[in-house]
């Protein structure tokens, strides 16, 4: 019970929603994966279910920027019948991940200058 309970703290913190980008992209992945195996080795409720992964790492990371975000989009539309048949492994999504930061560095969501839009008197 004790290995249970340490595996769903250490699973919920690893995809718990990013406010930005971490400094070490690799690391993030690497302890999401280790702590989805362990989560599923303890058998923690929906980490054996590629959808639940799948939308846990979705919430996690596509508010880093919009292009994460399309990816995300994207890359369900592209794996959508792996994942929702529960074929999708999390080996599977770490690798496409890692291929995905590698390629293009995730840039940070546009923010807006104070005073770029006028202000509406009111």
């Amino acid at each position: 019970m004790e290995e249970l309970g340490r595996a769903t703290i250490s699973y919920r913190e690893a995809v718990k929603p990013l406010n930005k980008a971490p400094k070490d992209w690799t690391a993030w992945i690497l302890a999401w994966q280790a702590a989805a195996q362990e989560a599923a080795r303890a058998g923690v409720a929906g980490v054996e279910n590629a959808l639940t992964r799948w939308s846990d790492v979705n919430l996690a990371i596509r508010g880093v920027s919009e292009g994460l975000s399309d990816w995300c989009y994207t890359y369900y539309t592209l794996n959508s019948a792996s994942i929702n048949n529960n074929t999708h492994t999390i080996q599977a999504l770490v690798a496409d991940l890692t291929m995905r930061l590698a390629q293009a560095p995730v840039k940070k969501n546009r923010s807006f200058a104070h005073g770029t839009f006028p202000a509406f008197a009111g």
